[in-house]
């Protein structure tokens, strides 16, 4: 089973223009992207506390890629939305 993925508009935009400004970065959101795609539960994504309560994250190399799992009723299944992915040291300020 696969589920759709979904970028906070800000964030697609900023995703669009990594693979030109830094390949690099580009690859591992897309390693992230792909591993949410799969299975967004993998027990590997840890849930996160605090402010970011509700929220879950998965991590790639240094980079950080916060979402949520929401479950579309008139489709019957569950969407992946990313709110916000970057750098570990500062993708947890909240913004």
């Amino acid at each position: 089973m696969t589920y759709d993925v979904y970028l906070h508009p800000k964030y697609l935009k900023k995703y669009q223009k990594l693979e030109d400004k830094d390949p690099q970065v580009y690859d591992f959101i897309k390693i992230g992207l792909n591993k949410l795609k799969k299975n967004p539960f993998d027990k590997e994504n840890k849930k996160l506390k605090g402010t970011w309560k509700g929220y879950r994250r998965v991590k790639v190399d240094d980079y950080r890629i916060i979402y949520e799992i929401v479950y579309n009723k008139k489709l019957g299944v569950n969407e992946v939305n990313v709110i916000k992915f970057g750098p570990r040291k500062n993708v947890y300020v909240k913004s």
